[in-house]
């Protein structure tokens, strides 16, 4: 087993961790806010964001043991770290036949600890954070202003995506109970309607890991966005959601973490940002 392998597969193994205790890390975010890197002040996204989200502290930001030393701050005694991914595209120093300079990912994983873990801890930046923070109708405003997806509100039934048509059906949000359930869905479809245009492979066979594949990249998607304007996704039947989810990612140490990849170019589409990560 390479590096990058053993990598896999303990990121895998952490997610596997959480679902067998009935956490589902990208449905479970105990905070406010999308969690942040201290120094950057860049969300966490893909892996990193589910490696992270589901982790009930008063703070948002995470940083290094080493970020924190050069911040004039100390690791509280007995905190326990958590992994990250970190990625970075690395040139050649010597060039190859053809005179040009060869580039690979390097990935390594890190260890960040929350602010609330360090003796640099207050809640001004969270103050802040809460000031700025998006409500999802800001948000799926904006998203129908930069993309205008065709979206029918006069839907009645479950919202779907329609893959013929490259269209979204949905019913109007004052026919559905929880408001907050009406972003989820259109989030989640909204992420299916980017596989067009990101050229992502689908599959019409409910029982393909194809569909479970696509299905996973909309729910991590959905549930990244819920998350940016401080929704918290639901849950139905969640014992037999979770042993799906398990026995794909028992089966392939790379499912998990490939979905969350292309979740993180479906999100950064919608919102037209750009893809970089925090160390």
């Amino acid at each position: 087993m390479n590096y990058r392998e053993q990598i896999y597969e303990r990121i895998n193994n952490t997610i596997i961790e959480k679902l067998k205790s009935g956490l589902v890390p990208w449905k479970c975010n105990m905070q406010n806010f999308l969690p942040m890197n201290y120094i950057s002040v860049k969300w966490y996204q893909g892996i990193n964001w589910l490696l992270l989200n589901h982790l009930d502290f008063k703070s948002p930001f995470y940083l290094t043991f080493l970020q924190t030393q050069q911040k004039g701050g100390k690791i509280l005694k007995g905190s326990k770290g958590f992994p990250v991914v970190f990625w970075k595209i690395m040139t050649a120093q010597e060039p190859n036949e053809s005179g040009s300079f060869d580039q690979f990912p390097l990935i390594k994983i890190s260890t960040v600890f929350n602010l609330s873990q360090t003796t640099l801890y207050d809640d001004s930046k969270e103050k802040e954070l809460l000031k700025q923070q998006p409500t999802a109708q800001n948000i799926l405003s904006d998203i129908i202003s930069n993309h205008n997806p065709v979206i029918d509100n006069n839907f009645r039934g479950q919202g779907f995506y329609k893959p013929a048509t490259n269209s979204i059906c949905i019913p109007p949000i004052d026919q559905i109970t929880n408001p907050n359930s009406y972003y989820e869905v259109i989030f989640h479809e909204l992420i299916h309607w980017t596989g067009k245009d990101l050229k992502r492979e689908s599959s019409n066979d409910y029982k393909s890991d194809e569909y479970a594949f696509e299905e996973l990249v909309a729910e991590i998607g959905s549930s990244y966005l819920c998350s940016l304007c401080g929704i918290e996704s639901e849950i139905e039947n969640q014992a037999s959601y979770i042993q799906g989810w398990l026995t794909r990612f028992e089966n392939d140490n790379t499912f998990l973490i490939k979905a969350s990849s292309y979740a993180k170019k479906a999100v950064n589409y919608l919102l037209n940002k750009s893809e970089v990560l925090p160390a």
